[in-house]
């Protein structure tokens, strides 16, 4: 008889390790504290907004080879976005020539290094004049906010990895959204006899080798012999007091203390739609007329914001990540809307009661505050591989972890990342 496997978490990557799993003959339960799939990958449907937009995980960053397999696979049409970057760095919005000034230093320095260190020590080392402020202020910009990192902890040999290594790939959007590959793998699933189990927050797990027992939040139980748990980071990190920790019996103490060391970052993200494309309106933005915006980035508390090039819609979402967001994620919705108003007045140079006039739909995603992912994704911190070498070992053979925290090279923090420490960890359950 095949062994009873139960995953924890129906987003990415467990989702990927039941669709490995059950088709392999095995059979498998999924349970999710939320009602649906996804985690943190959620697609809006078109209606609140004139179509779809995507409050999680957005873009595929490059040739991704599992993504863009399982989008062939499911013949799901994905395309290129376009547009240009703009820089409100200097009192009023300009094309962006180079992302980085000094950046063949930066990647000499860089390339240089012998030991890893923090990316804010590695800036204070190499470029601490003045004359380096812009560059400093741009790294740790991207650092905090692409990353969602700490530069006091951030790794700079990954900062190297992904910056001077990089091949610059394209970037794509998935033109049904993010939500179609994962309706695509829960069928899959389905198919082979998986079965899942919503609205159940795991609470406590009793295990001995080939033996565990699951307890939810209103006492029910569930055993299996092997338990595969993709929660994301942020649980792990979780406190006891909080709705979704998770208690081992007996305890996984070095396992849990690695992913307490691990780094994970904060996200908020807010989703606009105005009743016209008005950054291409220069009687509004004042003589600019930005026709091919793709990103424009601006010295305001939500910096980063982007377009839906090539699609022409009058949306905008804005990005705001990193350390920063502790202090502002306890805030109401309508509080943070006032934030991101006063910020595209500020990057745009437009009054702010233009912009009250002319929204039409508004959203915001606080994913630090979601209580089933507590922030964005995981990021390169210091001693990383060591710490990930801890949680990545299965434990008796009986319980296994997975998920984007747990995947490895430039693509951490994205749904490449989770998908490849799905396949991962299907070979080990699978002894393959």
């Amino acid at each position: 008889m095949p062994d009873e496997f139960i995953v924890v978490g129906a987003g990415a990557s467990g989702l990927m390790i039941a669709k490995v799993l059950s088709q392999a003959g095995n059979q498998v339960h999924v349970i999710e504290a939320r009602g649906d799939i996804g985690g943190r990958i959620l697609t809006i449907p078109t209606g609140e907004f004139s179509m779809h937009v995507e409050a999680g995980a957005e873009f595929v960053h490059g040739n991704l080879p599992y993504t863009i397999d399982l989008l062939q696979e499911a013949n799901i049409p994905y395309h290129k976005i376009t547009g240009e970057i703009w820089n409100a760095r200097h009192g009023r919005p300009h094309k962006q020539e180079d992302f980085i000034e000094d950046y063949s230093l930066l990647a000499r320095r860089l390339k240089e290094l012998k030991t890893d260190v923090s990316v804010a020590s590695f800036l204070q080392t190499n470029f601490s004049e003045a004359k380096y402020q812009d560059l400093r202020a741009s790294i740790s910009g991207y650092v905090e906010g692409y990353d969602l990192a700490d530069v006091n902890y951030a790794s700079a040999f990954a900062l190297r990895d992904e910056w001077v290594n990089d091949d610059d790939e394209d970037q794509f959007r998935i033109d049904t959204g993010y939500r179609s590959i994962l309706t695509y793998l829960k069928s899959a699933c389905e198919r082979k006899g998986t079965k899942f189990i919503f609205n159940t927050v795991v609470k406590k797990i009793e295990w001995a080798k080939d033996r565990v027992k699951l307890f939810d939040s209103t006492g029910n139980e569930y055993q299996c012999s092997k338990l595969i748990i993709t929660v994301p980071l942020g649980i792990l990190q979780a406190e006891p007091f909080h709705k979704a920790y998770i208690e081992f019996s007996p305890g996984l103490n070095s396992h849990l203390t690695a992913a307490r060391n691990m780094g994970y970052g904060e996200v908020i993200k807010f989703v606009l739609e105005f009743n016209e494309i008005f950054w291409e309106n220069k009687n509004i933005v004042r003589g600019q007329k930005m026709k091919d915006l793709g990103f424009i980035f601006g010295p305001s508390e939500i910096p980063t914001w982007w377009t839906q090039s090539p699609i022409k819609k009058p949306i905008l979402t804005g990005w705001f990540g990193g350390p920063r967001v502790n202090a502002r994620k306890k805030l109401n919705d309508e509080a943070l809307l006032q934030i991101a108003f006063d910020s595209l007045s500020v990057i745009f140079n437009v009054d702010h009661s233009v912009l009250i006039e002319k929204l039409v739909a508004s959203r915001v995603f606080n994913w630090s505050e979601d209580e089933f992912s507590l922030g964005g994704y995981a990021y390169s911190s210091l001693g990383r591989e060591h710490h990930l070498s801890i949680l990545s070992q299965p434990i008796e053979e009986t319980i296994f972890f997975s998920g984007e925290a747990l995947g490895s090279g430039p693509t951490l923090g994205t749904v490449e990342s989770a998908l490849v420490a799905a396949h991962v960890t299907a070979k080990q359950v699978l002894h393959k």
